[in-house]
């Protein structure tokens, strides 16, 4: 009995580490997209001012590209409700730090149920996080289910890093579309 309550409490640890992960996910995608949102907004209010104050005559579909891409980014940052998730995984990821402690008392794989059927899950992306800084930071061996102390692949140590660079390139992809008009209604300007 003793193997198989260190076997949920590695297991709890590890689900505890991994929505620490996505709540940090979350957070940095709630803060980026309002940032973008910003970045848009001054965008389009700079090129709309620019145009006005210089004679230079700024292309009213330009402008109205912006404003769709503003609207749209602020529907994705409604929809996906980032902030709203990393509340979730850190209340997640409380409770189950609660419930290693030493002095809690009641059925742990009760209380493990119950805490995580009712929040969101974390993803693949959070435990690949873990399993590839944990031996880096070795608080405590990763096992799976099983008891086997986990190892990763160098085939998910490239997806992994492929992956995070690809999430990279994408978001700063996406502030080209306003840089892009910028240029376009400044390039009377630089010369």
């Amino acid at each position: 009995m003793g193997d198989d309550l260190k076997k949920l409490r590695d297991r709890i640890w590890i689900t505890s580490r991994c929505h620490m992960n996505a709540e940090r996910r979350n957070r940095f995608l709630e803060i980026y997209f309002h940032l973008l949102l910003a970045f848009y907004a001054i965008a389009g209010i700079g090129n709309s001012i620019l145009g006005n104050s210089t004679g230079l005559e700024v292309n009213g579909s330009i402008l109205l590209y912006i404003s769709i891409l503003t609207l749209s980014i602020s529907l994705i940052i409604f929809g996906f409700k980032f902030g709203e998730m990393a509340a979730q995984h850190r209340t997640c990821y409380l409770t189950l730090q609660r419930i290693l402690d030493p002095s809690f008392s009641g059925d742990l794989n009760e209380k493990y149920i119950s805490t995580i059927e009712n929040l969101p899950n974390h993803q693949e992306i959070d435990f690949m996080r873990l399993a590839i800084q944990d031996p880096f930071s070795r608080q405590q061996s990763l096992t799976n289910s099983d008891g086997v102390p986990y190892t990763f692949t160098r085939l998910q140590l490239v997806s992994y890093i492929i992956r995070r660079i690809t999430t990279l390139l994408f978001l700063l992809l996406l502030t080209a579309p306003a840089w892009l008009v910028t240029a376009w209604n400044t390039r009377d300007l630089i010369q």
